[in-house]
């Protein structure tokens, strides 16, 4: 069953969570590479329009993401939406990895800005899809049980 509200909502979550742990990431300095504003206002040409950058990941990953993973969901033969949430998260990494690294100067997995970049964004886009997975479930649940008792 594909719900664009769920989709949507689960984004949102996801999106807080992720932002959250870049921001303790920040404030603490223990992964000064793994930076989503710069990185993603070089590939989209922002310059140093930084603030422009973390809102177009907002949008991203509320919007964007959320209705993929809306989409993909139901078509993933899997039961549980957090082995769903794993298997977009791998192939979300991948993408970005392989696409948009390179696109911002970085080279492949992030090699020209260290070693660490690759496996620190690989747990931050597993922590992402799985608490879209999560929320995304318990909205269907909520919405489907919503739906039986009004019936």
């Amino acid at each position: 069953m594909v719900s664009m509200k769920s989709g949507i909502s689960g984004g949102g979550v996801a999106t807080i969570v992720a932002g959250s742990i870049m921001l303790m990431n920040h404030a603490l300095h223990r992964l000064p590479d793994l930076e989503i504003g710069p990185t993603l206002a070089a590939i989209v040409g922002l310059g140093d329009h930084v603030v422009v950058a973390w809102l177009l990941f907002i949008a991203l990953g509320v919007f964007v993401c959320g209705t993929v993973f809306a989409f993909l969901a139901p078509l993933i033969p899997l039961k549980s939406y957090l082995i769903k949430g794993l298997v977009c998260g791998v192939a979300c990494w991948l993408l970005v990895m392989l696409v948009f690294m390179p696109l911002a100067g970085a080279g492949p997995f992030g090699l020209n800005r260290g070693h660490i970049v690759a496996a620190s964004a690989l747990v931050l886009s597993l922590v992402y899809w799985v608490a879209l997975g999560f929320v995304y479930r318990w909205s269907i649940t909520a919405d489907g049980a919503a739906q039986r008792v009004r019936v």
